[in-house]
């Protein structure tokens, strides 16, 4: 689990993470760069195996090219935060990173100039910032994401040389203003940062998902989560919800958020369906998501007070068993708690609830909802 001081650390992370830009300018060979996209589409849908065979082609044009251990690093990482195997896995993880680093080095020798280290450089700097978050090593955590902040300084400059520099870009304009709204503690140290711009943030990242050559899942699946999350803005975030699923129906990440669009939108006999889909996997991150959604079904439509505080609890203790450091859905369990407890007059418990809900809510939505309560309760 992340601790709170790498959740914070991590921000800087997020606005390179996940980064899957490979222009045209950097593997020139069209039919590699469609192994390259049918391997990112095999692996947005987790099928990591048949993803690491397009990538294993990259390898036998150019050998000891940052690409291939890029890829095959990002498909690695994708699958150890689905199987919650990132302890057994994460050496694996490291020594892709470092193969990646070696490589990049020798084409910076050649060319200190060329983009292409730049680009490559981010994402390497930004993953193993992650592994060191990971490990609560927060020294080495900080100079790595130091140094994929100054490749983003370098994007900056160049965004329209390469259309997927919008995604880096788009990322850091949003959360570079809106992570201190979330966390004010931190916003004092937002002078040492270049000034960001949400609005302009949303307009880059929309951008790259319809014009990014490599990237432009990844801007539709931070858009949905940006909606969702912080604009509370169901509407804004469906189009894009529904085509991450259309084209992946097998990522489990985008089916939960496909989910909370329809609960916003009181489709609570639609929601089964998928809702099912998630316990199918057997994970635990993913059961204790379902059984928070089970909770708010048997709370909004059923008005079953007594069921659904059982799924929120289910729900929290699910969340017990997995090391993903996600905990918006646990925050949602505990808001449910919290509304279905004065649903039934125990007002103790439900300000009780509110009040853990709060120390770690991250949802627009429900630290609102949190304060209004608290803030009448009081």
């Amino acid at each position: 689990m992340f601790t709170h001081m790498k959740n914070q650390l991590l921000f800087f992370l997020f606005i390179c993470l996940f980064i899957k830009g490979y222009s045209q300018k950097i593997l020139p060979d069209k039919i590699l760069v469609e192994h390259i996209n049918s391997g990112l589409n095999k692996m947005y849908n987790f099928e990591f195996d048949a993803a690491e065979q397009y990538f294993n082609k990259i390898e036998k044009k150019y050998p000891n090219h940052p690409a291939y251990f890029i890829l095959m690093s990002m498909n690695l990482y994708w699958e150890m935060f689905y199987h919650d195997n990132y302890k057994e896995k994460s050496s694996q993880f490291i020594e892709l990173l470092n193969k990646a680093s070696a490589a990049n080095a020798l084409l910076k020798q050649k060319d200190k100039t060329n983009l292409e280290t730049v680009f490559f450089e981010m994402i390497i700097e930004a993953y193993i910032a992650l592994y060191y978050a990971e490990r609560d090593e927060t020294a080495n955590c900080v100079k790595h994401v130091k140094r994929a902040y100054q490749m983003l300084k370098i994007a900056m400059k160049h965004k329209d040389e390469i259309t997927d520099f919008y995604f880096p870009i788009g990322l850091y304009n949003y959360y570079v203003v809106q992570y201190p709204e979330t966390k004010p503690f931190y916003k004092p140290f937002m002078i040492f940062f270049i000034p960001g711009n949400k609005l302009q943030g949303l307009k880059d990242l929309d951008y790259d998902h319809l014009h990014g050559v490599f990237t432009r899942t990844e801007a539709a699946y931070y858009l949905s989560n940006i909606y969702l999350k912080y604009e509370n803005d169901h509407l804004a975030a469906q189009p894009y919800v529904e085509k991450l699923n259309k084209n992946f129906p097998k990522n489990s990440f985008f089916t939960v958020r496909l989910i909370e669009v329809m609960l916003n939108k009181a489709q609570y006999v639609q929601c089964y369906k998928y809702i099912q889909e998630l316990k199918n996997t057997e994970k635990p991150f993913f059961t204790a998501v379902a059984h928070a959604f089970e909770g708010i079904i048997y709370e909004k439509h059923h008005k079953n007070y007594k069921a659904a505080i059982e799924y929120y609890n289910q729900s929290i203790a699910d969340h017990t068993k997995t090391r993903n450091p996600e905990k918006d859905y646990l925050s949602f369990a505990y808001a449910g708690l919290g509304r279905c407890y004065h649903a039934l007059g125990d007002f103790s418990k439900a300000e009780q609830c509110y009040k853990i809900c709060r120390s770690f809510a991250e949802y627009t939505s429900v630290i609102q909802e949190c304060d209004r309560y608290l803030k009448k309760n009081r």
